[in-house]
């Protein structure tokens, strides 16, 4: 499924997630498909974001 939303990961992500055996990537990389197909579950706005990115959110695993 396309999504009209767009999952930005930072260098630290990509590094980690580089690193991880790969049934935990794949774990991981149908969670991110499923938060791109559904942003109403991501509720954390970023605070303070710079120019540029209003109404960008944040998802931090383990935090409702």
């Amino acid at each position: 499924m396309r999504s009209a939303y767009t999952i930005v990961t930072t260098r630290r992500f990509q590094r980690d997630f580089n690193e991880l055996d790969l049934s935990v990537a794949r774990r991981i990389m149908k969670k991110i498909d499923h938060l791109a197909a559904h942003p109403e579950l991501v509720s954390q706005p970023l605070r303070n974001p710079p120019a540029g990115l209003e109404g960008v959110h944040k998802y931090t695993p383990g935090v409702p």
